[in-house]
């Protein structure tokens, strides 16, 4: 993962299996830096995960767990397990095997655009599938739903957690 800033962008490079992703965007929309205004997180009885259950995504130094459960037109269910190849703001899910990825969902600190945290996702599935964020500092979840059958929207929830310190 290489991270690099140039003409007020933010540009983030990810190398995985001969292909190459690169994500740009203002440095004045995300503020990525861990403290706002004095202290670090902490305290503040949150939630128990298991950042180490392989259905379980953890985000944002662990503060955001992430879950996916699906259903598919064979009446085959389960929950979605996340790809061993995560960043500290992104992961992929997958549900049918490690070699056939369905989502990718990232969380983003815009604290100092809108003073919420952000949940973006793309699917590349058709099957039904529930979303569900957690903030495990202020155990507020968000959850996205499609209908099986359904080639789902890009999720962009900029509103997602007012969580920010």
């Amino acid at each position: 993962v290489l991270t690099f800033s140039a003409h007020k962008q933010r540009y983030r490079l990810w190398t995985l299996h001969n292909y190459s992703f690169l994500f740009e965007f203002p440095s004045s929309v995300v503020d990525d830096t861990d403290e706002l205004g004095g202290g670090g997180g902490g305290g503040g009885g949150g939630s128990t995960i298991d950042c180490d259950d392989p259905t379980v995504l953890c985000l944002r130094d662990d503060r955001f767990a992430v879950t996916v459960d699906w259903r598919d037109g064979n009446g085959n269910s389960g929950e979605a397990e996340a790809v061993d190849f995560t960043t500290r703001d992104s992961g992929l899910f997958y549900f049918f095997g490690p070699n056939n990825w369905e989502i990718m969902v990232k969380v983003l600190r815009g604290c100092g655009q809108n003073n919420r945290y952000w949940v973006f996702a793309a699917a590349t599935t058709n099957v039904e599938f529930t979303l569900s964020v957690t903030d495990t500092e202020s155990n507020q979840t968000v959850s996205y739903f499609n209908r099986l059958g359904n080639a789902p929207p890009a999720i962009t929830d900029t509103d997602a957690f007012n969580a920010c310190p």
